[in-house]
C-alpha cells in the first residue's frame, strides 16, 4: 500500500487528497463551490488517519528494519513500545525472526508491556518499568534502548534517549 498526503490551497479553496494504492481519496474540503474535483469520493481525516496507522504498522515488510541486526551487535536491546498495537506488533515481529521468552514459549504469548529486552542469545522478556527509569540515571554502556515506533517507521534515530514515564511523588 503506497500512501501519500497532499494539500492544496487556491482561494477559498483548499483540498486534503490522500492517494493510496494509486486511488486518490479526496479527505476533506472548505468551498463555497463544489466544482473542483467532484469524481474523486470523500474520507474524512479518521479514515485518512487510519490508512496511514494501517500503512505504518502493517505486517512485515521487505523494508522493515530487523530486529536481528540489533541483537548481534548489543548484549542486550532494550524496546519502549508506546500503545498496544505497537506491543503486538513488537511480540509478532519477534515472533517471525524466531526469538522465544526466557522460558521457550513464543513471543507472542507473553501478555502486553511498554518495556521488552532481547538478549544476546535470541531470548526476550519484560522489562520493569522501575528498572526501565533507573536506566537512564546508571551509566549502562552494554543496555541499546530503543523506541520501537521510531524504529519501525525507519527514522534514523531511534535509540530511546528520555524514559517516556516521569517518577510521581
Amino acid at each position: 500500500m503506497r500512501l501519500a498526503y497532499k494539500e492544496c490551497a487556491r482561494d477559498k479553496l483548499v483540498d486534503r487528497t490522500a492517494t493510496c494504492n494509486s486511488k486518490v481519496l479526496k479527505l476533506d474540503r472548505w468551498v463555497d463551490n463544489d466544482d473542483y474535483a467532484q469524481d474523486l469520493p470523500s474520507v474524512t481525516m479518521g479514515v485518512f488517519y487510519s490508512l496511514f496507522q494501517a500503512r505504518k504498522y502493517s505486517r512485515r515488510s521487505d523494508h522493515m528494519r530487523s530486529l536481528k541486526p540489533l541483537i548481534e551487535k548489543n548484549k542486550k536491546v532494550w524496546f519502549y513500545c508506546e500503545t498496544e498495537e505497537l506491543q503486538n506488533r513488537f511480540l509478532e515481529q519477534a515472533e517471525e525472526e524466531g526469538l522465544v521468552t526466557m522460558s521457550g514459549e513464543n513471543p507472542t504469548s507473553l501478555s502486553l508491556q511498554h518495556f521488552y529486552g532481547i538478549n544476546g542469545d535470541g531470548t526476550m522478556g519484560y522489562i520493569s518499568h522501575f528498572i526501565w527509569l533507573k536506566s537512564f540515571h546508571a551509566d549502562n554502556k552494554d543496555i541499546l534502548r530503543i523506541d520501537y515506533d521510531r524504529f519501525i517507521s525507519g527514522e534514523d534515530d531511534y535509540i530511546s534517549h528520555i524514559p517516556h514515564m516521569e517518577r510521581v511523588s
